[in-house]
């Protein structure tokens, strides 16, 4: 059974000590609290979900991604990309072979998360909802690689 507690307000950022997140449409604000299972067995422990929204270019690309980073205490579970957009800045729309991975590092080791080969480039927002679950995170990077002729140009955010 799952519970949810709302409090807006409350950011991970503040409990993390992570750094701030800017966004013009308010995404940097904390969207709620849950109880979730946490490792094997099912945990009381609040789990806060701050939003974060970034974005890499190289080239003639843009990539933007929104998601969340969710942890309890003073320790992160999980980076969760929700939707991404690919921009092209010459216009171009007609490729889509791009790809958006999720790297974290934690005390547990190093865990990567890719997305399918099939990614689109059309300047339009898709929603993603890929997670990359690794308790006692550290660090977390969102590597964006575009699709073009030759060699696939990369650009990466660091969370």
């Amino acid at each position: 059974m799952f519970k949810s507690f709302l409090k807006p307000g409350l950011l991970a950022i503040a409990l993390f000590g992570l750094p701030a997140v800017a966004s013009a449409s308010g995404l940097a604000s904390a969207i709620g609290t849950i109880t979730v299972p946490i490792g094997n067995s099912f945990s009381n422990q609040a789990v806060t979900e701050s939003a974060f929204s970034h974005s890499c270019s190289t080239g003639k690309f843009v990539g933007y991604v929104q998601g969340v980073i969710a942890g309890s205490g003073s320790t992160i579970h999980y980076v969760r990309v929700d939707r991404y957009r690919i921009v092209k800045t010459d216009g171009h729309t007609d490729r889509s072979k791009a790809n958006v991975n999720i790297k974290t590092v934690s005390r547990n080791g190093t865990r990567v998360t890719k997305s399918a080969d099939a990614m689109k480039q059309d300047r339009q927002w898709h929603d993603l909802k890929m997670a990359n679950y690794n308790p006692g995170l550290r660090s977390a990077e969102i590597e964006m690689i575009f699709d073009k002729s030759g060699s696939d140009p990369r650009c990466f955010i660091s969370i």
